[in-house]
């Protein structure tokens, strides 16, 4: 397939390269910084600072268009390039609010294309191991959940477009806790908003930098407990689930979040014969974003996907429980 990104940050540059790898055609890519533009050269690539300069050079159509841009131009990049004929993936979270996502996702219908929403931790291996335990039964009737994610944050970080809300709509809750929010609604269906905790304590912008919100699953009284930190000075990633038969403990996502792992505990695993306790070691690699992109462009191939992958309307679900925690919770 014809692929174009538009942003070559970190997440853009990381999936510009999977797609590379992977053999497809990279017939175009945008990015204000041309340091960026030079850093992937592809043969035959169209490159412009803007999608306007891209436009105008004219060249190839892509099939499909990858998004890593800042939330208060995902909505223009997503509607220029459903426009184009392209399949989209854009990176979460679809836009500054519920509002900008919905009209994204009428234009992919209008469009007639597919919409991933770039919830890539869906696919980490750790995620995968939890997944197959809570709905394969291995904990029992799942009661209460724990997620955290904290990061460490960089010098200088409160002048850049995430601790803006003009540019971010929003802080810690908005990006990164919606990948939370996510996996919540993913594993456990969909959940209410029960209480929002917001602060703001180290960083001077206007934006939270660390939030607890509480959901519960209405039909399966699911409650899930989200923490995010941009103060944690160690970068985490945490997720507890607590059964009726044992919990589950996943620790780390690879990098510097540490080697992915995760520990079964059995209920009254100390009484005799009862331990059947298990720590599994999943590796230091980090393969989500190559196993998302695979699946996103299967899923154009063959028109069906694999279940885990994000559409639309979960990107939109997300956003749903973001707008609900901000009402709920007073301004910081």
């Amino acid at each position: 397939m014809k692929l174009g990104f538009i942003g070559l940050g970190l997440i853009g540059a990381r999936r510009a390269k999977i797609a590379n790898a992977l053999g497809h055609d990279i017939v175009f890519m945008v990015d204000p910084d041309p340091k960026r533009l030079d850093s992937l050269p592809m043969v035959g690539c169209n490159t412009g600072r803007s999608i306007a300069e891209l436009a105008a050079m004219g060249g190839e159509k892509a099939d499909v268009i990858f998004i890593a841009v800042p939330h208060d131009i995902a909505l223009e990049s997503c509607l220029w390039a459903f426009a184009s004929g392209a399949h989209v993936l854009c990176e979460k979270p679809m836009g500054l609010d519920l509002a900008q996502a919905e009209h994204i996702a009428e234009a992919a219908r209008a469009a007639g294309r597919r919409f991933c929403g770039g919830f890539n931790y869906r696919y980490l291996p750790g995620v995968s191991a939890l997944r197959d335990a809570i709905h394969g039964g291995k904990l029992g009737q799942t009661f209460r959940v724990r997620m955290a994610i904290g990061h460490g944050g960089r010098p200088g970080m409160e002048t850049e477009w995430k601790l803006k809300r003009a540019r971010a709509g929003g802080g810690a809750l908005i990006d990164p806790g919606i990948h939370l929010i996510d996996l919540a609604l993913h594993l456990f269906g969909s959940s209410n908003v029960e209480a929002t905790l917001l602060r703001r304590r180290f960083w001077p912008s206007d934006v939270e930098d660390e939030c607890t919100l509480l959901l519960r699953n209405p039909d399966s009284g699911v409650d899930v407990t989200i923490e995010v930190s941009l103060m944690s000075w160690k970068n985490q990633f945490v997720i507890e689930a607590y059964g009726s038969n044992g919990q589950a403990v996943l620790t780390g996502r690879g990098g510097n979040y540490g080697i992915q792992q995760i520990e079964y505990i059995n209920r009254w695993f100390w009484q005799p014969d009862q331990d059947r306790r298990s720590l599994v070691n999943l590796g230091s690699d980090d393969p989500s974003f190559e196993l998302e992109t695979r699946a996103f462009l299967d899923a154009i191939a063959t028109g069906s996907d694999d279940g885990i992958l994000s559409d639309a309307g979960a990107g939109c679900a997300a956003l749903a429980v973001v707008q609900s925690a901000y009402a709920a919770a007073p301004d910081v």
